[in-house]
């Protein structure tokens, strides 16, 4: 058996976490979408009871909603 040499291991290593990383934003844009058209089936009422308007609805599919009062 072989050991790989450190700068491999860096490089599989940097590779896994690039791809991690892709993989996540992947992830959270699909989410977003899915929860952006959820969204956006709600009626007018049902927004506002959480606090939403049509406008709200991409920000708050990414997590960007901040409250009013």
């Amino acid at each position: 058996m072989s050991k790989a040499s450190p700068g491999s291991l860096t490089a599989h290593l940097s590779d896994f976490v690039l791809n991690a990383k892709a993989l996540w934003a992947f992830a959270r844009h699909r989410k977003a979408r899915c929860d952006t058209s959820r969204l956006g089936r709600f009626n007018d009422f049902m927004l506002k009871d959480i606090g939403l308007t049509r406008a709200d609805i991409l920000s708050a599919a990414h997590g960007k909603v901040y409250r009013r009062d």
